[in-house]
Formats: structure tokens, sequence, C-alpha cells
């Protein structure tokens, strides 16, 4: 189970940077400077919090449920504003603006393994080099992403089909820990993959389909 939430956990990563490459380059700068800050601002609240507690998080039912619940509901919200460019919908403004949170817990998270798993660096340093490195990814790689597919179509789709897949995955990540599942399950990740790399392709062909004006005849 826990390589399927960390799974997730890049899937969202990836959903930030998607969503931000239809940001202003002053807006990744502001959500960059906010992710750094909150790392630096969380690390007194990271080291008084033993490992078991946060592993804790990643295997109580009660608690994976609660967060693949705000998981979710920031993937519809996404998923809601890709179909926003093609009708108009109520609460369009909203969905234009929001730049989605769940991107912060995974950041936490992450501080925390690196204060184990790097137990004979200064915690400071860790935090502060994490900090600078999200720093530059949340203000760069979106323009990176818009650089290298600058259709405004196919990074929408893309978006829609990450978040497709990311939200499928956040809704069985808790019943990994349910009674049904207490022996240890193992991913079968070629089928994973082969879903991801066909939704991908699938996506690819209709938006070139959409933007050569083929029309089908029945």
């Amino acid at each position: 189970m826990e390589h399927l939430i960390h799974l997730v956990m890049g899937l969202l990563l990836l959903l930030s940077v998607l969503r931000h490459s239809f940001s202003h380059f002053v807006t990744n700068l502001v959500i960059a400077t906010l992710s750094a800050l909150s790392l630096i601002a969380m690390q007194p609240v990271l080291l008084n919090l033993p490992k078991s507690q946060v592993n804790a998080l990643l295997q109580g039912y009660e608690a994976m449920t609660n967060m693949a619940l705000l998981v979710s509901v920031e993937l519809i919200l996404f998923m809601a504003w890709c179909f926003s460019a093609f009708k108009k919908i109520r609460y369009a403004k909203f969905l234009k603006t929001f730049p989605g949170f769940m991107i912060f817990p995974v950041m936490w998270y992450l501080q925390a393994q690196s204060f184990y798993y790097f137990a004979g660096v200064k915690f400071e340093l860790l935090t502060y080099g994490m900090a600078l490195m999200a720093f530059v990814v949340m203000a760069l790689a979106p323009r990176m992403v818009k650089w290298m597919i600058p259709e405004h179509e196919l990074r929408r789709e893309l978006i829609f089909i990450t978040a497709l897949l990311t939200l499928f995955l956040a809704a069985i990540a808790p019943a990994q820990d349910s009674p049904l599942f207490r022996h240890p399950q193992t991913t079968d990740w070629h089928s994973l993959l082969a879903f991801l790399i066909m939704a991908l392709v699938l996506g690819s062909i209709g938006f070139l389909l959409k933007k050569r004006n083929i029309k089908w005849k029945q």
C-alpha cells in the first residue's frame, strides 16, 4: 500500500506542475515562495513527530480515508476546470483561480522522511535544501511544461487524464488497509503502466483529431 500512496503523491506533484503551467509567472513565483516558506515553518512541527506517528498516517484506515476524501475533492475541482474550457459552468472563475493545496502535505511528508533517511545531516540544512528545491521546481517546472507543450488543449487533456487516474488510485488506497486486504498485496506495476500509457496515447490522438478537424462519418 505504501508504494501506491507514493505513486499518488507523485501524480499530485505532476498535476500541480501541469495546472500551474496555465498561471502567470508571477503566480508561479508566489506559489513557489509559499511552498518554500511552508517547509521552513513546518520544521519544528515535524521534528516533534516520531517516525511511527508519521508512518501511521499511511497505515491507518481512518486517516487514509480522510486524506483520500480531500484529494478526491481537489481532483474533481481540477476535472471540472478542464470541462469549463468547453462548456460554460457555474463557479468557472473560482475553478480558474483554484491552485490546489494537496501538494503541501506531499512536500511535508517528503520533508519528514528526509529527516529519517539523512539522520547525519543537520535538520536546518535539509529544510533549506528542500525549500530551495521546492522553490525551483514550482517556479520553473510549469514554465518548462508550457514551453514543451504549448497547446492549451493538450495540457488540459493531460490534466484530466492524470486527475482521473489519481482519483481512481486515491479511491482504492484506503481499501488496502481494510479488513478485506489485511494480507500483503502485490501491485501489478506493468498493468498500471500500460493503463497510463494507453490513456496518454488516446488523449494525444483525441487532441490531434480535434486539431486537424477530422470528422468521423457514421
